[in-house]
């Protein structure tokens, strides 16, 4: 029997590392679609920097238009590398600082 678990979690384990996700270093990243590696060879940057830094300085929708992509495809590329996006109010004269984990 101890054989037999064996072989279906080596199963489960292989197909989840060639079908859904490809694990590198102990960094989950998400597999690519062929629209989104285009995307990244267009601008010549990877997904992960591009969407954050087009997102905040023109948004959703205007980032969306620029790529020549839905506003839901873009939902999913965001959801799909882990792109968390957030709304933040600042009274007048507040200030907002984003640090970047190295």
């Amino acid at each position: 029997m101890g054989k037999y678990v064996y072989k279906i979690l080596t199963l489960v384990i292989y197909k989840c590392i060639n079908h859904f996700e490809i694990i590198l270093g102990g960094v989950e990243m998400a597999r690519k679609t062929r629209l989104m590696q285009q995307v990244e060879e267009r601008y010549r940057q990877p997904l992960e920097r591009l969407l954050p830094e087009m997102i905040n300085e023109n948004g959703l929708s205007a980032t969306a238009a620029e790529l020549e992509v839905s506003k839901a495809t873009l939902g999913y590329w965001l959801l799909k590398l882990g792109i968390n996006v957030r709304r933040v109010a600042l009274a007048p004269g507040e200030t907002l600082e984003v640090k970047r984990a190295s």
